[in-house]
């Protein structure tokens, strides 16, 4: 289930997610993996609660300075910030964070304090000049939705293939901004 603009929502937003993050659990009891999303207009501390039991987070350059504040860290440093700031409230579940920008995708996978964290270049990143942006980062998050679906297994037991699944984000975004 992916939850879109988080933030969006006042009503589950309040007390920094603590709503949403207790409808997530109950989702997940159900078996279900969670994909949350955000959006570029702060407040970002209404994601506190929630990205931590979320099993999915991509966020782009921009949020992730919101987030973790400015700096000009390498995405492999941003994205190690905000998997500390978002410690897993299981840390039995797997879960995949992400840092997506035009050159590639920085993804973090695993549970509790290991995971890896892996940059993945985007083979399409310069061969094009998109006439609109609206939508990229939601083809992106796509893509990578639809890689983990069929990886389920291996999302669950550890064995998610980074490459591939950063990989199918950039194909479905460039297949939809070209």
């Amino acid at each position: 289930m992916a939850i879109g603009y988080a933030g969006l929502l006042p009503k589950l937003d309040a007390d920094r997610g603590r709503k949403m993050a207790e409808w997530i659990v109950a989702v997940q009891q159900k078996g279900t993996l969670v994909a949350l999303d955000t959006h570029t207009v702060p407040p970002y501390a209404m994601l506190e609660k929630p990205v931590g039991v979320a099993d999915v987070f991509i966020c782009n350059r921009e949020e992730a300075c919101g987030i973790t504040g400015p700096g000009k860290d390498s995405p492999e440093k941003g994205l190690a910030a905000i998997w500390s700031k978002f410690r897993a409230r299981d840390p039995s579940r797997y879960r995949l964070l992400g840092l997506a920008m035009a050159e590639g995708v920085q993804l973090a996978y695993g549970h509790a304090g290991e995971f890896a964290n892996q940059w993945i270049a985007n083979p399409h990143f310069g061969t094009f000049t998109p006439a609109d942006l609206t939508g990229a980062g939601d083809y992106f998050r796509a893509g990578v939705y639809a890689s983990i679906m069929r990886q389920l297994r291996e999302f669950a037991s550890g064995q998610l293939n980074l490459v591939r699944t950063g990989l199918a984000g950039h194909d479905v975004a460039y297949q939809q901004l070209r």
